[in-house]
């Protein structure tokens, strides 16, 4: 039996990689770089299912929390998903569940 403790996040830098140009990356070490630990960020002993399930909880009715998550998740990526998919996303376990959910928006 195991116990997920953290997530540690990292992300490529793929702009700073396509700036610099072929071969660069590995004379700076690389571009990956740190993003965050969840336990750190979101303020989590654990991430078992119980503690999971209350920070869900409190991300659905904080809205900063929720847009600090978000903004997490769009670390190193390009584009724009709308808060309410990062809601359905977590909150659906059946593709029905997902397309009700999005349909709310």
């Amino acid at each position: 039996f195991f116990l997920v403790r953290d997530v540690r996040t990292f992300y490529f830098d793929l702009q700073r990689a396509n700036f610099d140009g072929v071969g660069e990356a590995e004379k700076a070490g690389g571009y990956w770089r740190f993003g965050y630990s969840f336990r750190e960020e979101f303020g989590v002993e654990e991430l078992s299912l119980g503690e999971m399930e209350r920070w869900y909880e409190r991300l659905r009715t904080n809205f900063t929390l929720l847009s600090r998550y978000v903004e997490l998740q769009r670390l190193g990526s390009v584009g724009d998903r709308d808060i309410q998919a990062y809601l359905c996303d977590m909150s659906a376990s059946f593709a029905e569940e997902l397309r009700q959910c999005n349909k709310l928006e």
